[in-house]
């Protein structure tokens, strides 16, 4: 609708999701209310909308709308012709062309030379930390260890030794990363992941997922450090590329 001129919002295309769910849907009459009633197309292009409708659902791009001077204006479809289309597609009501099973599909990365070296050793350093609550021993710009001290004291009979120190701990934050392996970023999805690779290689509380259809974890995957046969490892755990 968007492609044609019709003002959709997103939070209009999220309605319209849930108000088909909530409907079943039973028929493509209830497809059909729920775009009427989230989407709202204007009143002087509503012969529009069905015209639209009835081209993307049931395959008819002979579908025309008629103007106020009673000008008929033929409905452009990006989509190419459809001739391919059997009869019998043609023919299916519309709410049976489509399906709710998803598609699964495999990847195959091609090996090449690793150019993320310099980004792998100097991210470590280069995350930001936190101090944690758990504390370390320390000589120097630490607090007095109490309980040790103490321990020290009995330990020598009296004798006030050199005081013990504890401060608190340094460590750096996680790091998540979540990878789009949908159709829509295929081209990227490669440098992605080698990406993600040096990522796990050079921080050590790195974790990574990818979602699709799926969201699936694939940090294991990825800390075997030769990055063609981590990224092998991921292409047979991730089901849902592309």
């Amino acid at each position: 609708m968007r492609r044609y001129g019709f003002p959709v919002a997103p939070e209009q295309v999220s309605g319209f999701m849930q108000a088909v769910t909530l409907l079943g849907p039973r028929s493509m009459a209830d497809i059909r209310e729920a775009a009427l009633a989230t989407l709202a197309p204007p009143p002087d292009r509503r012969d529009e909308f069905e015209a639209h409708f009835q081209s993307h659902f049931y395959g008819n791009t002979a579908a025309v709308v008629e103007g106020e001077a009673d000008e008929e204006t033929r409905i452009k479809d990006d989509g190419g012709t459809r001739d391919e289309e059997s009869e019998v597609a043609r023919q299916e009501e519309g709410g049976e062309l489509s399906s709710g099973a998803e598609q699964l599909s495999a990847r195959d990365f091609q090996r090449d030379g690793n150019g993320l070296a310099a980004f792998r050793r100097k991210l470590s350093a280069a995350l930001p930390a936190r101090r944690s609550f758990r504390t370390v021993r320390t000589h120097a710009r630490g607090k007095l260890d109490l309980r040790r001290s103490l321990r020290e004291i009995v330990s020598a009979d009296g004798d006030v030794p050199s005081p013990l120190l504890r401060r608190r701990q340094t460590v750096p934050r996680k790091l998540l990363i979540l990878i789009d392996v949908s159709g829509s970023m295929k081209l990227h999805t490669s440098d992605y992941l080698k990406l993600a690779h040096a990522a796990v290689q050079g921080a050590d509380r790195a974790e990574i997922f990818t979602f699709g259809t799926r969201l699936t974890r694939i940090t294991g995957a990825l800390r075997i450090r030769d990055r063609d046969q981590a990224l092998a490892r991921v292409a047979a755990l991730v089901d849902d590329w592309d």
